[in-house]
């Protein structure tokens, strides 16, 4: 039979595997190194302190990022009216790093690397931290897991925690990142909170306090860790309960106080540094980042193709499923559901909610008690078991499948997805190219056409302003969109409703340089109008199909609106790109489907 401990062996063996032989981010440059986006931003206080002694105003930042160029800009602090920076996050990944970072920098000189706070040994040992704290997360869950569970179903639970979650992915890929610590760290909560009600004491409480300080310290919302202490073991949440609950803290305040204590301490480490760089003991750093808490963004948090939790790792709805298994048994209900409730809501509250279902990932542990209660209730059913296995075994499929688009093939891109393009791709390993501009737009038409017919050309040739511009595309006068240029002209077809079924517009375009921001990105527009009103647009970004030094040319189709419209504009707009865009012979044509 295959065990939790073989299960967790062979899981543990597959993220290494994956980790150093299929995306070894360590090896990698730019900003898909390690240190790089949102995991240099934690870790930049350690270079900060420990090498370049400047906290404060952080000079030697603009050296670092021309060089590794981990960010595009300088995205890890903000200027203060002081004339500090204050980083944008929080510093408990830095106090976690630190140990390994501590090692990199004492033999990345004798190994011949400099010694910067980012060459490759300190890439490899943030690398080698987020591996340490995977095995330590996957230990400490199958041991409190095992106390109430088969060990079947401890390792089934584990087994899809690895294959079938994006999990996978913040473990062996992206493990810097704070969920896969965090994640450990919630192992670790739960077992010294199992501990704790069943063998009080001291060193425990004191435990638990920690891991609540360092848990906050890392995401600040994270304080809601606490509410898994406290309630653990409380049968229901009736009053004689709750009683009985206040009753035990304080005939052991003393023990009640250490673990406060020890949070409040670890906790204090960055109000010291906020006092430091700031003069102030709280600062809010995330600019106009906030949260929408009357209104959370639920449905589109959980199930849009935009990066929704149950779309890219459907798995877990047994989880949410289990919550009704898990009260049934009477397993720690009340202190994991509530857990799991305001935590959801925390993470759908956020106003950037398509930063996705990462935020989910360090309540896994919480969840996976739920989890197993779903297993638990369905494994005593042949059939249903069967048809349960089945199902883990696609969406294990299904994730990995995920899991190689979003880092090698290259089809996915979560972040920025559209239901149209989501459909397209799923389960594929190569598209059309035509594909990419679903993207942008709801509509590609690649059949054959009929019935075409020109409504608009210009080749731009006798254009008195863009002649004086001096901008050429292949020896004659063109537009053009620039940086401090953000809208080409615009340039209007009379078109109404019934002329066709589709309109195609078409130009040549060149850049010499490609933009690879994707919000940069400049678009080829049109807007659909009725009088001065606009009826609908859309757009396609045109360095999705351009690279350095290339000339093509680039169509967007569009089915005409239903409603009225006596015109069509066309433009081109550069939302921020520094990257001059040629553009020549723009066309507009109308037809029908064939």
């Amino acid at each position: 039979m295959f065990s939790s401990k073989n299960a967790l062996g062979f899981s543990f063996l597959f993220i290494v595997i994956v980790s150093f032989f299929y995306y070894p981010k360590w090896k990698n440059i730019g900003t898909e190194s390690t240190l790089s986006w949102d995991v240099s931003g934690y870790y930049w206080y350690l270079p900060a302190v420990f090498i370049y002694k400047d906290v404060k105003h952080l000079s030697f930042s603009q050296e670092v990022l021309k060089k590794y160029q981990c960010t595009p800009d300088f995205q890890q602090a903000y200027l203060l009216p002081t004339g500090n920076y204050v980083l944008k996050y929080s510093s408990g990944m830095a106090l976690q790093y630190l140990p390994f970072f501590a090692v990199a920098h004492a033999v990345a000189a004798p190994l011949g690397y400099e010694p910067d706070g980012f060459s490759v040994p300190y890439q490899l040992a943030i690398h080698l931290g987020g591996l340490v704290m995977c095995l330590i997360g996957l230990v400490f869950l199958r041991k409190t897991l095992r106390a109430y569970f088969s060990d079947k179903v401890v390792a089934l639970v584990i087994l899809c925690y690895v294959f079938s979650t994006n999990y996978l992915n913040f473990s062996a890929i992206d493990m810097p990142q704070t969920h896969n610590w965090l994640f450990a760290w919630y192992a670790i909560l739960i077992y010294l909170s199992d501990r704790f009600y069943k063998k009080p004491g001291l060193g425990k409480a004191v435990g638990i306090g920690a891991v609540v300080g360092i848990c906050a310290l890392t995401r600040p919302t994270d304080i809601i860790s606490a509410i898994i202490p406290l309630l653990w073991a409380v049968p229901s949440l009736r009053k004689t309960a709750l009683q009985e609950r206040i009753r035990f803290v304080r005939q052991h305040f003393s023990w009640f106080a250490g673990a406060f204590a020890a949070a409040a301490l670890i906790g204090s480490i960055q109000l010291f540094y906020w006092k430091y760089v700031s003069g102030h003991w709280l600062v809010y750093s995330y600019g106009d980042q906030t949260f929408s808490w009357l209104k959370p963004h639920v449905y589109l948090y959980m199930l849009s193709a935009r990066t929704g939790w149950l779309v890219y790792t459907p798995v877990m709805l047994f989880s949410l499923l289990g919550l009704f298994n898990l009260y049934k048994m009477k397993v720690h209900f009340w202190a994991l559901f509530l857990f799991i409730l305001v935590n959801t809501y925390i993470v759908t509250a956020w106003d950037i909610w398509w930063y996705g279902p990462r935020a989910m990932v360090q309540s896994y542990p919480a969840l996976a008690f739920p989890f197993a209660a779903f297993i638990t209730a369905v494994d005593a059913n042949k059939v249903k078991r069967t048809i349960l296995y089945a199902v883990f075994a696609l969406f294990a499929y299904y994730n990995i499948w995920w899991t190689h688009q979003i880092h090698n093939g290259r089809l996915g891109d979560p972040y920025n997805m559209t239901r149209g393009y989501f459909w397209a791709i799923l389960g594929r390993y190569s598209v059309p190219e035509e594909t990419q501009k679903l993207l942008d737009t709801r509509h590609i038409y690649t059949g054959e056409r009929k019935e075409v017919q020109q409504v608009y050309y210009n080749n731009f040739d006798t254009d008195s302003t863009l002649i004086k511009s001096g901008r050429q595309f292949n020896g004659t006068p063109c537009e053009f969109i620039t940086e401090g240029r953000e809208y080409s002209g615009i340039y209007t077809i009379p078109l109404q409703n019934g002329a066709a079924k589709w309109l195609r517009l078409s130009a040549d375009f060149h850049c010499e340089f490609k933009e690879y921001e994707l919000w940069r990105m400049p678009q080829f527009c049109v807007m659909f109008k009725n009088g001065d009103k606009d009826v609908r647009g859309g757009s396609i970004r045109v360095h999705r199909f351009l690279d350095h030094g290339s000339t093509r040319n680039l169509y967007l189709d569009f089915k005409l609106p239903t409603k009225t419209f006596d015109s069509v504009n066309l433009y081109a707009w550069n939302p921020g790109s520094g990257q001059t865009l040629l553009i020549d012979n723009m066309k507009a044509e109308i037809y029908n489907e064939k």
